[in-house]
């Protein structure tokens, strides 16, 4: 059985990975992440897909993006449009097996449709992080983001200078950091 992870993703990659390695450090081995970046968070995506390749999990994890018909979440009609394409992908990956939720990152409204998603359906794994000496985008990632073609890295079309690799991949997977999974109660 596969394990895919649903996650909403904004300007903190590492929340995605912080997700996958604590649950993996509680037994719970997650096969595939499923992300769904705006527009204007792309580079969070790709510094994702970077340390998918070149971090800790070597390749051998899957991730995907799923692509929004908006740049940015405005009104409800986005949010509507937004619980449709989590419920068609947890009704995807539900036929590979078994399904959790994060709901720690992206835009506030995004991990409250994700809720009522997984409400709807039935998903009872749902799960925030927090890493109790870091909030927010680090100002390192902001300027790195800005300065590299992270989709040209993430692609294999770039070369990635080795401080690069290396700064992405301490990013996604801090050292020295409290971290706690929650699991969030769905009844």
């Amino acid at each position: 059985m596969r394990n895919v992870l649903v996650s909403s993703l904004g300007w903190t990659p590492a929340v995605v990975t912080e997700v996958v390695d604590l649950l993996e450090s509680e037994g719970t081995k997650i096969d595939e992440v499923v992300v769904f970046p705006t527009s204007s968070v792309l580079p969070s995506f790709y510094a994702l897909l970077i340390d998918f390749k070149y971090g800790p999990y070597k390749g051998e994890k899957k991730i995907e993006r799923r692509d929004l018909p908006f740049d940015d979440i405005r009104d409800e009609r986005d949010c509507e449009a937004f619980r449709e394409i989590v419920e068609k992908v947890i009704d995807e990956k539900r036929e590979e097996g078994g399904v959790f939720i994060s709901v720690a990152g992206g835009r506030k409204t995004m991990p409250l449709d994700m809720m009522l998603v997984a409400r709807r359906k039935g998903i009872k794994e749902v799960y925030h992080v927090i890493a109790e000496e870091m909030r927010g985008i680090s100002n390192e990632f902001s300027a790195i983001q800005k300065i590299f073609d992270l989709k040209g890295i993430a692609e294999g079309k770039k070369e990635a200078p080795e401080e690069i690799l290396n700064f992405i991949i301490s990013m996604c997977h801090p050292k020295g950091l409290t971290l706690r999974l929650i699991r969030i109660p769905t009844k």
